[in-house]
């Protein structure tokens, strides 16, 4: 991945990729291996304004998340098993947002998406823009309209090595 088109991949540049860790106690979070993000949010952020457009999440329990409104294509990917690396929107959120006129570069790979509720799609979001999900689970999610795990408006979702189930 070279998410900054500098012709190194991201984990061979000095500050990438960014690190979000769950159970991170870091006083000042700065994304790297010491001092992890403790949530894929507030890498989001960092990645939307900094070089890095990787970002790298340990095994844990995180809350949902967007990608950025710039349109910054980001890639997001578990460290772990798919199984442990997990976003619960506990029945009250969408999981995922891609609102920002992404390309399929953008993407999340090797996560299990549950619990997920929103008016269309409870997982994942897509509006006016294109995104990838590989090797994922997406398990009990639900759209209040239309959608089911996965809506899409003005634009592509590519599901690569995934499972949904009800």
């Amino acid at each position: 991945w070279d998410g900054d088109n500098d012709g190194l991949l991201d984990c061979e540049d000095g500050d990438c990729p960014l690190w979000v860790d769950d159970d991170s106690v870091a006083p000042v979070p700065d994304g790297s291996p010491a001092a992890p993000f403790p949530d894929i949010g507030a890498a989001m952020v960092e990645a939307d304004v900094g070089v890095c457009t990787s970002i790298w999440v340990e095994p844990g329990g995180y809350a949902p998340f967007g990608w950025p409104l710039s349109g910054r294509d980001v890639g997001v990917f578990a460290t772990g098993p798919t199984a442990a690396t997990v976003v619960d929107g506990g029945g009250t959120a969408t999981l995922v947002t891609v609102l920002g006129g992404q390309s399929s570069d953008s993407i999340i790979e090797g996560f299990t998406l549950i619990n997920g509720l929103g008016p269309s799609g409870g997982a994942v979001v897509v509006m006016n823009s294109d995104f990838t999900i590989s090797a994922c689970h997406l398990e009990d999610n639900e759209s209040l309209n239309d959608g089911g795990a996965v809506g899409v408006s003005g634009g592509t979702v590519h599901v690569l090595s995934s499972t949904l189930t009800s």
